[in-house]
């Protein structure tokens, strides 16, 4: 078993850990002094226009048509700058979405006009999915 990156990988993690070097250099965390992190509405929609939050997804969904295996590599190199968790909320978003039949959510966050975060319910009565979501909750991103 090969478990060495083809050349279409290859190509995945070169373009993304140029781009993540370029858009976000690990010290630019400096700056930020541990304060949230809010990335520019230029850099989120150069990541839309690569294709990034429907990398894994199939290309009936509206994504690029890689595999969960070419959306880790991605992720691993965002993990590498330390990128902001909405990030990764994205990726899965975009997954909830269209696999879960949301087209228009799903085209949004595709498209870079809608942000995910991560959240957690505070409150003792669970929140309520929908639109609009209700409920107390600790988001944990305040960038998306």
């Amino acid at each position: 078993m090969d478990l060495l990156p083809d050349e279409e990988q290859q190509a995945i993690i070169d373009q993304s850990a140029n781009f993540l070097a370029n858009e976000l250099p690990l010290a630019r965390l400096h700056a930020l002094e541990g304060r949230p992190e809010t990335l520019s509405e230029a850099v989120w929609k150069s990541m839309a226009e690569l294709g990034w939050f429907g990398l894994g997804l199939p290309e009936e969904c509206g994504g690029v048509g890689f595999t969960l295996a070419e959306e880790s590599l991605l992720v691993r190199e965002l993990g590498r700058v330390l990128a902001p968790p909405s990030l990764l909320a994205t990726l899965v978003g975009a997954r909830c979405a269209a696999l879960g039949g949301a087209p228009e959510v799903r085209d949004a966050i595709l498209g870079g006009g809608a942000r995910v975060a991560w959240a957690q319910a505070t409150d003792p009565a669970p929140a309520q999915v929908g639109p609009p979501c209700t409920g107390a909750c600790h988001v944990f991103d305040l960038a998306a």
